[in-house]
């Protein structure tokens, strides 16, 4: 089984935080001179389905900064009706698709411009978003991030090869250096979310790479 490296942040429902060097992934997957974190979510066909039903993952540093990234395996219950500029953005709450917000956890406020890949058993992006240029994070929107990330169907689709033997789905989070200069603008632009403080289950595969190889199991969500 695999056991995380000491520089490795676990907690005991089951999430924990990586790097890609560990796993032997390539640089150029990522942006250059970014900084990048890999967040596991273990037995992802488990997790319960309740719509806004959240799992935290272990706080994470950046930028002087701490962050966790939330995950919503049934979609968020946050309420955009009141929000035309959100509406602008999101559809509403699409059933079927999971949820995805990266949280500030420091102190004060913050900016931040980062992007989020799901990541398969052989280490390719399925899906990447990406946040506009220094999003603010202060003590009304400490988060950031998308309603619909990814269909859960999707996720648990054995062909698409998205979760590992262990049934592990891993989110690979990327922040850019707040000295860098502003880049332009990506699709999938993220907006904040409203105010609430506070991407194959199966035998493994043939060509299963070192980096997805079984993993120390930590735990169930409760």
């Amino acid at each position: 089984l695999f056991t995380p490296r000491n520089n490795s942040s676990m907690d005991n429902s089951g999430v924990f935080v990586t790097s890609p060097e560990q796993w032997g992934l390539s640089p150029y997957m990522f942006h250059e001179d970014w900084k990048t974190f890999l967040v596991h979510f273990r037995n992802f066909a488990a997790l319960g389905r309740q719509q806004g039903r959240c799992i935290e993952s272990p706080t994470f540093t950046c930028n002087d900064q701490d962050w966790s990234l939330s995950l919503y395996p049934g979609g968020d219950d946050f309420d955009y009706t009141n929000d035309v500029a959100l509406l602008c953005c999101f559809p509403g709450d699409e059933p079927g698709h999971v949820s995805m917000y990266l949280n500030h956890r420091s102190r004060g406020n913050a900016t931040a411009t980062f992007e989020v890949k799901i990541i398969n058993k052989y280490g390719d992006a399925m899906e990447t978003r990406r946040s506009s240029d220094n999003r603010q994070f202060d003590i009304i929107s400490s988060n950031s991030g998308w309603s619909d990330i990814i269909k859960v169907s999707d996720i648990l689709d054995e062909s698409k090869h998205i979760l590992d033997s262990n049934g592990t789905l891993t989110v690979a989070v990327s922040m850019k250096p707040i000295s860098m200069k502003s880049t332009s603008v990506s699709s999938g632009d993220s907006e904040p979310a409203p105010t609430k403080l506070d991407s194959t289950v199966s035998d493994e595969l043939p060509g299963e790479p070192s980096w997805m190889e079984q993993q120390a199991i930590v735990g169930t969500p409760s």
